[in-house]
């Protein structure tokens, strides 16, 4: 939890103290279950919120306290209205803080796994072409440096390795996954699997349309420089 300075014992015993307070303020928190699961926080999005109204009370608190006692030294009277007021402002940094975080941590992990996906998809292709299984490449792919791509394989190897049948681990870790490039990709694999078809077939032609999409990114990535460029320029 950023910004919290609270124990987290603490923190958990005021949220449960606080839980109709913490409902209303998740109202104005656009979260739901599935972005936390996304986002890989591990509460609800209840309990997100109820947590996040303790942290702004806190804040609201202590930052009204400094100010009051600041306001208190320079004027030498009692003064309410700036230290509520600029309390008040912090609190609502916090507030903007706290609502970000989760979406700042899905667009983060949607990044790091669109960048590496392609190349872990490769060096699947490369082992299975070479007669390897693919339980095997997974977990070569676990074991290597892709990125949040290694870790939701390894999620895959290790159910797998506890009695999980392959297409069933698969899904599980594309269900609440942030990229649609990862979840399509899984989806192709487990669809093949089931039908029975060839996985060396299905992951070439998963390669090559990431590849193409990557390819269309990067065209309209350049347009966009051109233009802003081209504005540069005339201003």
């Amino acid at each position: 939890m950023p910004l919290n300075v609270l124990p987290v014992p603490l923190l958990r015993w005021a949220s449960k103290h606080l839980l109709g307070m913490g409902t209303l303020f998740g109202k104005i928190m656009p979260l739901t279950d599935v972005d936390m699961k996304k986002a890989e926080l591990p509460v609800t999005a209840k309990e997100y919120s109820t947590m996040s109204f303790v942290i702004v009370l806190f804040y609201f608190i202590f930052f009204g306290f400094l100010f009051f006692v600041m306001a208190f030294r320079l004027f030498g009277q009692f003064n309410l209205l700036l230290p509520l007021v600029v309390s008040f402002v912090f609190s609502l940094l916090v507030v903007v803080q706290r609502i970000t975080f989760p979406i700042i941590r899905i667009t983060k992990k949607v990044r790091d796994l669109d960048r590496n996906l392609v190349f872990a998809l490769r060096t699947i292709l490369v082992q299975l072409r070479s007669g390897v299984s693919l339980f095997d490449s997974m977990k070569v792919v676990a074991e290597g440096k892709y990125g949040a791509v290694s870790h939701e394989f390894k999620k895959a190897v290790d159910r797998i390795s506890t009695g999980t049948i392959q297409e069933d681990a698969l899904e599980r870790i594309a269900e609440y996954n942030p990229s649609i490039y990862f979840r399509r990709t899984l989806w192709q694999i487990v669809n093949g699997m089931r039908a029975g078809a060839d996985i060396t077939a299905v992951l070439s032609e998963s390669v090559n349309s990431l590849t193409e999409a990557q390819s269309i990114q990067i065209r309209n990535y350049e347009s966009q420089m051109k233009i802003l460029s081209l504005v540069y320029m005339m201003l």
